[in-house]
């Protein structure tokens, strides 16, 4: 088994080292959104959202979902006008 083992990582380690000449690396998508744009306007509508989630999430109300909703589009149509 270990014969086997020892065979398949050195094919994989050939092949990983070809991928990565051939086609590289990538980072991956950036996990958080640029703000470096956002005014004081976006800024506030963007916490006022993440503070209506939050809520929303602990409580799991029918109210607080449609707050939830109002802040996310209004945090949406503030950053849009931008």
């Amino acid at each position: 088994m270990r014969y086997l083992e020892s065979k398949w990582n050195a094919v994989k380690e050939i092949w990983q080292k070809a991928t990565e000449q051939v086609c590289g690396w990538t980072k991956g998508p950036p996990r958080l959104s640029e703000t470096w744009w956002w005014n004081d306007e976006v800024t506030r509508a963007i916490e006022e959202k993440r503070r209506c989630y939050k809520i929303w999430h602990k409580t799991k109300t029918a109210s607080e979902c449609i707050k939830n909703k109002e802040a996310r589009l209004n945090a949406r149509s503030v950053a849009l006008a931008q």
